[in-house]
């Protein structure tokens, strides 16, 4: 299933954006913001394919008019986080504003108390999701398989046929520094986070607008001041986009993640 999800990146693997900003003060814990260097060097001596972001994200968009920004239902929409005058601000990675009234952000999959259920993986005890570790090359996962969050072969036993929508089979993870999501398992996502895995996101919901874009988001508060919780590929979780984006349905280019 890997060699499939690597030779079918766009069908497969989730959604790459990232657009780190400020500096090292600034990067969001467990996310760093030097990600594509640290990917860069680990892979130096692997010979392996690897496509830099960059600051602002190496993307395919599928679908929609891309010269059309268009907000279906915002009459319903949530109150305005932007606290501009005009209701509206700016990202400094997106081309158009985030105007008010901000789009229905698409359907995330919610336990009964509204909380996401990317969020679950905190519940799972660190003990019992340390069994889960693996490497590419040394793998303890059978009948599953060893799906990699690093490019060094670092990553988690999961199911074998895991893709972007959550529709059952796990939930939301992002990785690779915020530039990459997939679902999995949430006892996966707690091996990961327990163990300290590079680039994999950790962070607790609610998130404090520290979003950037690609990086998972359950609100448009999740995300930072100008970027919109927006559809992603998969199904199940939002991502964080630039409002121009809306309804483009991002993908990774090729070799943006592991």
């Amino acid at each position: 299933m890997r060699t499939l999800l690597r030779s079918c990146p766009v069908l497969f693997a989730a959604i790459a954006f990232g657009c780190p900003s400020g500096d090292g003060d600034d990067a969001v814990q467990d996310v760093p913001i030097d990600a594509d260097v640290q990917v860069a060097d680990a892979i130096e001596d692997e010979g392996a394919s690897y496509t830099d972001p960059g600051v602002c994200g190496s993307l395919v968009l599928h679908g929609g008019d891309q010269g059309t920004m268009a907000w279906p239902d915002a009459g319903t929409s949530p109150e305005c986080p932007f606290e501009g005058d005009d209701g509206s601000a700016r990202h400094g990675c997106c081309e158009e504003p985030a105007v008010c009234p901000l789009p229905v952000v698409p359907r995330v999959n919610m336990d009964d108390g509204g909380r996401p259920l990317f969020d679950s993986w905190r519940d799972v005890a660190c003990e019992d999701a340390a069994s889960l570790l693996c490497t590419g090359e040394s793998s303890n996962c059978w009948p599953h398989t060893c799906f990699p969050l690093a490019w060094s072969g670092e990553g988690v036993c999961a199911y074998p046929d895991g893709d972007s929508s959550c529709d059952g089979e796990g939930e939301a993870v992002g990785y690779g520094g915020g530039h990459c999501v997939f679902c999995l398992p949430p006892e996966s996502l707690a091996a990961a986070c327990c163990a300290g895995l590079d680039g994999v996101d950790c962070r607790a919901w609610p998130f404090p607008a520290d979003g950037k874009p690609g990086m998972i988001c359950a609100r448009h508060e999740d995300c930072e001041p100008g970027l919109i919780c927006g559809p992603a590929w998969g199904t199940g979780y939002g991502i964080c986009q630039c409002p121009e984006h809306y309804h483009l349905l991002p993908s990774p280019a090729p070799g943006v993640c592991p």
